[in-house]
């Protein structure tokens, strides 16, 4: 039922972003607008299918719609108040809202009743009787009202979207209830103290997978991070064939450019830190221990652990936690590897190769059950066959979405962890508390 969340897409954007149509179910697929809104700060809108179709096509609509709930800090639900109909697709919609904020999620609610220009488009008799009265009517039908309250439950705004100032309306009124987002946190790590003279080495080992003329997101965010923080980087490049390589003289080669420049940036007791890509981590733990003692020479960290703590607003110590379930891991479990991009994989490939190899190293060729979930796929997995999640860094996600995964997770009681923290579980216990340190967390 056309209601004019599409009509609202456009007033908002000022432009024909969603197309508009008298027919019902206009809206096949959820169209998504990047746009700024001054007091809130980049704002991504999701104008998505409506839920009240018949049919397996309506049927996938709704699951679409239920999907990008998920990735709101906002829900703003339209609703034509002159229309049974259109109230009780609202009432579905705000009951899983609902639903959300029972299992404590932080997602803001808004009703926002579309007036269409003296009820047009509403059938016989919609522009009949008081008009607040049947607004108070429609909040109560709702469930946003109760009976003799004088306030609704969430915030409403009555707003023809047809009118010209209908963007700037609905702009003023988010605005004004909607609290700007800030990050519960960023990718630096806690506690270790950072400042001007500090510097953080970067180990950014380039592969086949790398793109080209960037960076990956982790490595480009924390560099980003340090700067706008005054922290000076060293960005540095390992070479991970020689590292690894069987030739013992070759390995030390590359062994004593590392060191020398670890050695370099440490003479002053500037350096602070090292973030690695966590494949290299076999390699990096090593070698940043003193050859003669053994004890550290310098904290470590990894790029997948810094934006996991990132993207999960500092939920880190949940991917931990998972590792219990890991090594607990027996014959016949099954593991669900989540990978939330999508690239075209090659030989050695961090998620579909190295991880799995490694997994059957340590418990049996064939023990463990694999699948693999990419992009958006995970959401149509059936996650109680699972006994673990194992997640990438999740780069491809925002916090929102990242929010939303571990709270499917811990409705259906399914462990997760993070191929950081397995890497370095997989080097050595020594090796995990070590890159756990910096967020100030122990095993």
């Amino acid at each position: 039922m056309n209601v004019g969340k599409s009509t609202l897409m456009n007033a908002l954007t000022e432009s024909q972003t969603s197309i508009v149509d008298a027919k019902p179910g206009t809206t096949a697929d959820t169209k998504v607008a990047l746009m700024e809104m001054h007091k809130l700060g980049p704002v991504r809108l999701y104008d998505t299918p409506g839920v009240d179709e018949e049919g397996l096509l309506g049927e996938k609509k709704r699951e679409k719609a239920w999907g990008n709930l998920k990735d709101t800090d906002v829900a703003v639900v339209v609703v034509n108040p002159y229309r049974p109909d259109t109230l009780a697709a609202a009432r579905l919609v705000l009951g899983k809202l609902r639903e959300r904020s029972q299992q404590q999620v932080q997602q803001k609610i808004f009703v926002l009743f579309n007036l269409f220009p003296g009820g047009a488009g509403a059938g016989a008799g919609a522009a009949s009787g008081d008009f607040n009265e049947m607004l108070e009517k429609a909040e109560r039908e709702l469930g946003i009202r109760k009976e003799n309250e004088e306030k609704t439950s969430c915030p409403t705004l009555a707003v023809d979207l047809a009118t010209t100032d209908a963007g700037k309306r609905v702009i003023t009124w988010l605005e004004s209830h909607a609290r700007k987002f800030a990050a519960a946190a960023t990718c630096l790590p806690d506690r270790v103290p950072l400042d001007s003279d500090s510097v953080v080495f970067l180990n950014i080992p380039m592969d086949d997978e790398t793109p080209n003329a960037r960076l990956l997101r982790p490595q480009s965010m924390m560099q980003e991070a340090l700067l706008r923080n005054y922290v000076n980087t060293f960005a540095y490049r390992m070479d991970l064939k020689k590292a690894r390589s069987k030739d013992r003289a070759v390995a030390l080669v590359e062994e004593k450019r590392f060191r020398d420049n670890i050695a370099m940036l440490s003479s002053a007791s500037k350096l602070k830190l090292v973030v690695t890509d966590s494949q290299a981590i076999d390699i990096v733990d090593p070698w940043t221990l003193d050859p003669g003692t053994k004890q550290e020479v310098v904290p470590i960290t990894t790029f997948s652990i810094t934006m996991m703590n990132y993207l999960s607003q500092g939920r880190l110590r949940q991917f931990v936690d998972g590792l219990t379930r890991f090594e607990q891991l027996r014959k016949g479990d099954r593991v669900l590897i989540c990978e939330a991009c999508n690239h075209n994989r090659i030989l050695d490939d961090i998620g579909t190769t190295q991880i799995p190899q490694k997994i059957a190293k340590r418990f049996g060729q064939g023990t463990i059950a694999i699948d693999h979930a990419f992009g958006r796929e995970y959401q149509s997995k059936d996650l109680h066959k699972y006994a673990l999640v194992l997640h990438c860094g999740g780069c491809m996600l925002d916090q929102q979405r990242m929010s939303a995964r571990l709270d499917d997770l811990a409705q259906s009681g399914v462990p997760v962890t993070n191929y950081g923290l397995v890497l370095s579980l997989l080097r050595s216990r020594r090796a995990l508390a070590r890159v756990i340190r910096p967020f100030g967390l122990t095993l």
